[in-house]
């Protein structure tokens, strides 16, 4: 009995953790651009879907919060990144996906 609860709290512990970590590594780019006027630019890119559409609040926090994951993972100061732009670029109709691309800006280091 005591295996079945500890499964049981296994799987319970995975659904409401969800697969985040795993999704962001599936669903987004984070490319470098160029440099101009002192500043790293950085395309990053993510696909919505049903479990983050492109209309939801939560989903849009969530892919900020994917974006300085990235930032953080490659050495970049989460604190002064800019976001200059958001485009949305329709993937498949039928399943109202799209790719939504940032361009994300960062001071150089000195």
């Amino acid at each position: 009995m005591k295996i079945k609860q500890i499964v049981l709290l296994i799987v319970i512990f995975m659904i409401v953790m969800g697969c985040t970590p795993y999704d962001r590594m599936d669903m987004t780019e984070f490319k470098p651009k160029n440099t101009q006027d002192g500043f790293q630019y950085y395309e990053y890119t993510v696909r919505t879907d049903a479990r983050y559409p492109l209309e939801s609040d939560n989903a849009e926090k969530t892919r900020i919060k994917w974006l300085e994951i990235w930032l953080s993972d490659n050495n970049i100061e989460t604190v002064n990144y800019e976001i200059v732009s958001r485009e949305t670029l329709l993937r498949y109709k039928k399943f109202n996906i799209y790719d939504v691309h940032y361009l994300v800006r960062v001071p150089m280091k000195q």
